[in-house]
């Protein structure tokens, strides 16, 4: 699939959150289709789950479009009506008629969930990116869980967790909030602002 960054939300917030998911890997790349999308072009140089994800998001067949949206925006809830987009964390759209992916997520809000035996745990920006992608991903090659797709992605989001030395949380609970868990934060990592890698271009810094 092809993996967008939407310019009609923050860009600069999607890509410093896709490069961290990444490990700040250098050979990520952001090339501009038109007024509304980037594409994320990207070919790992190491491998983890937030690597391998990514380059599996950016090389299989389908359309994936990120949008990161702060607290306060409302996105729909599958009901006809809004909600704000701080009291859900994120959501994936199923496949338009088109066949786009819709996720959108919240970039600057607190939030937590719940590790196994019930104790809150932090919810980082990046995490719940990651999770979002996890639906997306499954959506596009075809094995959504229907059926409880919830633990099929917090299963895929725990692998992030492991990779970046973050609690475990449980598949079991798909319960959580806003505000702080247990103070663990994606660790800063280091490397070459997105731009070069692969024929891309990026903005002269990140952040993640």
């Amino acid at each position: 699939m092809s993996l967008f960054i939407s310019r009609l939300a923050n860009d600069g917030a999607a890509l410093s959150d896709v490069f961290s998911i990444t490990r700040c890997d250098a050979n990520l790349g952001q090339n501009p289709v038109n007024s509304q999308v980037d594409r994320i072009a990207y070919t790992k140089t190491s491998s983890g789950a937030g690597q391998d994800r990514i380059e599996a998001l950016v090389g299989a067949a389908g359309d994936v479009v990120v949008s990161a949206f702060p607290a306060g925006s409302q996105i729909p809830d599958g009901s006809g009506g809004t909600v704000p987009i701080e009291l859900v964390g994120g959501a994936t759209f199923p496949p338009d008629s088109a066949g786009l992916i819709q996720v959108a997520y919240c970039f600057n809000n607190q939030m937590f969930a719940f590790a196994p035996g019930g104790a809150q745990i932090s919810l980082p920006r990046q995490v719940i990116l990651f999770h979002e992608l996890a639906h997306a991903f499954h959506r596009a090659i075809g094995d959504f869980n229907s059926a409880d797709p919830e633990f099929q992605a917090i299963t895929d989001e725990n692998t992030f967790r492991a990779q970046v030395g973050l609690a475990a949380r449980d598949p079991t609970n798909h319960n959580g909030g806003q505000g702080a868990g247990n103070g663990q934060q994606v660790p800063s990592c280091t490397g070459m602002p997105p731009g070069g890698g692969t024929g891309g271009t990026g903005p002269s810094c990140c952040n993640c």
